[in-house]
């Protein structure tokens, strides 16, 4: 099942229904087995959440039961900050950022601010918001910094934060917040100097 999460990431492409029904049927019988692994509810919440990609006209009930499912993974693991942001981009993408969101985004950042998948979503999150001009863009832009230079050093994120650099059209603004680094930081970035 985590393969195929996987897999699907690298290659969004080949995720389709019955291979995540499958997976679905496989970590139903895991929980099953074992109900208070926290990991097995986590991965049934991308799951819902792999769903939403594929099925569109049902996205909001996908993302729903991903909240449900993050929610009960921390039940058991409370201090697990992929949850939490996990917990963030469902919000995001259910274009909820109200208190729960905040709430969200401020556990991630409690019990994993040096995680990849944090570093990740700040830069994301952040360069959206710049984008759209939006007031959200505060709840972030004192951290960006530090998370796009955190980013960009870990080789768990470096890949997806240079892909959000690229899809947010945001290296002029990435290339400004990083001028006091080392160039050979900043040149991981395309025209970056």
């Amino acid at each position: 099942m985590k393969n195929n999460v996987e897999r699907w990431r690298k290659d969004p492409t080949s995720a389709d229904l019955e291979s995540i029904e499958k997976s679905m049927v496989r970590i139903d019988k895991a929980i099953s087995l074992s109900s208070d692994n926290a990991l097995y509810y986590q991965l049934r919440g991308q799951l819902h959440e792999w769903k939403s990609y594929i099925s569109p006209l049902d996205k909001r009930f996908h993302l729903k039961n991903a909240t449900s499912e993050y929610k009960k993974s921390l039940v058991y693991r409370p201090y697990w900050a992929p949850t939490w942001i996990n917990l963030a981009w469902v919000k995001w993408r259910l274009n909820e950022l109200d208190e729960d969101f905040e709430l969200y985004l401020a556990n991630a950042l409690k019990t994993g601010a040096q995680q990849a998948s944090v570093h990740y979503f700040i830069v994301d999150f952040a360069f959206a918001q710049y984008n759209l001009k939006s007031a959200k863009y505060l709840l972030v832009y004192k951290l960006l910094p530090l998370h796009l230079k955190m980013g960009l050093q870990n080789p768990l994120s470096e890949r997806n934060v240079l892909k959000a650099i690229k899809e947010r059209n945001a290296s002029e603004l990435a290339c400004r917040l990083l001028k006091s680094e080392p160039l050979r930081l900043r040149k991981k970035i395309p025209g970056c100097r």
